[in-house]
């Protein structure tokens, strides 16, 4: 097995990172609200529980145990999670283009009103988010998308192809999370299917981009990557208006996607040297 993995890096890493956390979906995609093939039903405060350590035990466990297997040494994966003097570009993009992208379509296309904004919204919610988030998902996934699978794709093919290929990746490991009714993304029918992998894609060039611009920061990822979750949030709390569809954010995304690859030639920031 470990000689398969050290042949295979990239298939051994998405094959890790896919069955630690679907086995620990299991347990709430299986249960009444959902499949119905097992006869409890969790608390919900289980099923949150359980969702945290399938992120720990999918690409986070995952990009560790292959950058052993394959380094012999965590030094580079620990000096890629904590590189901060990055260009100044790559926060900018990080902590401002992508929210004001996303803000900015989601106020030309509302959801549905879902009450009144909360004053807390606009000072408190931002900051506990902002934390709060770092540990939902962007930590635990980051170190394996754009720290581990993004640098060996762009060996193989060329940057653009290659945050394609892993937006579908990255999309399909959440594919179980649409069978599990508590799950907070808009996931209602096919429409809302489409929207999350077009959504993956766009945010996964948006994503490269900025790491390939970090010279291969995973930090400067996982801020990229909240920044899209804070967005969604903040305007959720600070304007009543709930978010029932991803597009909206799509389409912010795409709008940087088409710049990134403008700008960049297609390149995304990427050198051969990282």
């Amino acid at each position: 097995m470990k000689n398969w993995l050290r042949s295979h890096p990239l298939g051994g890493y998405i094959a890790l990172a896919y069955v630690g956390s679907w086995i620990l979906w299991l347990p709430a995609l299986l249960g009444p609200k959902n499949l119905g093939l097992l006869p409890y039903e969790l608390p919900v405060a289980a099923i949150v529980v359980l969702n945290q350590l399938a992120l720990f035990a999918g690409p986070f466990l995952a990009s560790l145990l292959m950058t052993r297997l394959t380094t012999g040494s965590l030094k580079i994966w620990t000096a890629s999670l904590l590189r901060w003097r990055v260009p100044l570009v790559a926060y900018l993009l990080a902590l401002v283009a992508i929210p004001a992208a996303v803000i900015a379509v989601l106020a030309i296309l509302p959801g549905e009103t879902a009450g009144g904004p909360e004053l807390t919204a606009l000072v408190i919610a931002p900051l506990v988010m902002g934390v709060a988030y770092l540990i939902g998902g962007p930590l635990q996934e980051e170190v394996g998308w754009r720290g581990f699978a993004l640098p060996r794709l762009q060996e193989r093919a060329s940057p653009l192809p290659a945050a394609v290929i892993l937006g579908i990746v990255w999309g399909g490991w959440h594919l179980p999370q649409f069978l599990i009714a508590e799950w907070e993304t808009p996931h209602r029918d096919v429409g809302d299917l489409l929207a999350f992998l077009a959504f993956t894609v766009a945010a996964s060039i948006v994503l490269s981009w900025i790491t390939n611009t970090a010279r291969g920061s995973v930090l400067l990822a996982i801020l990229a990557h909240n920044a899209i979750n804070w967005a969604l949030s903040v305007w959720e709390k600070a304007t009543g208006q709930k978010v029932t569809s991803l597009w909206p954010a799509v389409l912010g995304l795409a709008v940087l996607a088409v710049i990134a690859v403008a700008v960049t030639r297609g390149r995304l920031g990427y050198r051969n040297s990282q």
